[in-house]
């Protein structure tokens, strides 16, 4: 690839992202920024991925070329996103109001970003307010109406005191991502607070017959506990015949 090439260097940083391999990713974007420092798709990259990193040393970098970045490109929506994440990951109530100011800002200037109203409205649900975070949602929804993330916290919001109510949202996203593997737990996940852990074991049964094998393992321990869960139902139950039934006798 020619190293001159923006676009063909960022498709490599990708493929290596995509790969799991973070390492040749950042070498690459950081390769790139030697030449073009001020190419915004490349200091999206090289923060992500530094950001992420389980090195202290590399996260202390992603901050300071966040930091640089955004006084550069302040309005930059994905930048500002960053530093929301850079604010959470500090847990600190001052940071979690500074994150809620941007987050704020960003719907106010874009409110087509779903991430942002995402982002509210988990930290409205964190701090016990299902109604606040499902309001937050659906102004999300509007301009984004099937985002699969939003739909998701829509259910957990709904789901928030009784379960049963997120059925009808995560039924919603089983149409639209038929093999997502996360909605298939939240689902069953559901059935089992609901006390139908019947429905629970069904459900994974039929998804596990035509899931990937990546999928398989999480979908298997689920699958246990619907069947630990149903087991154990069945027992009470007879329990509760055998106890009648002595009742009766006497």
């Amino acid at each position: 690839l020619d190293p001159a090439n923006a676009e063909a260097q960022m498709a490599l940083g990708r493929f290596y992202q995509a790969q799991g391999n973070n390492g040749d990713a950042l070498k690459t974007v950081e390769n790139l920024l030697a030449r073009q420092p001020d190419y915004l798709p490349a200091v999206r990259l090289a923060v992500m991925l530094q950001m992420g990193s389980s090195d202290p040393a590399q996260i202390q970098r992603g901050k300071t070329l966040l930091e640089q970045s955004l006084t550069a490109h302040p309005a930059d929506v994905e930048l500002r996103l960053f530093r929301v994440f850079s604010l959470l990951s500090e847990g600190t109530q001052p940071a979690i109001v500074a994150a809620t100011g941007i987050l704020e800002k960003i719907t106010q200037d874009h409110p087509e970003s779903a991430e942002a109203w995402r982002l509210l409205g988990q930290l409205a649900l964190q701090q016990g307010q299902p109604g606040k975070g499902i309001d937050l949602v659906l102004r999300g929804l509007v301009s984004s109406p099937t985002n699969r993330n939003l739909l998701l916290l829509k259910a957990q919001c709904e789901g928030f005191r009784t379960p049963s109510l997120a059925l009808p949202t995560l039924n919603t996203l089983r149409q639209l991502y038929p093999r997502d593997a996360e909605i298939i737990l939240s689902l069953a996940r559901v059935h089992l607070a609901s006390g139908s852990p019947a429905q629970a074991a069904a459900l994974l049964e039929q998804e596990l017959a035509v899931c990937p094998d990546s999928d398989r393992r999480r979908l298997t321990i689920a699958l246990w506990e619907a069947r630990y869960q149903l087991k154990a139902a069945s027992k009470d139950r007879k329990s509760t015949r055998l106890n009648s039934s002595h009742i009766a006798v006497s």
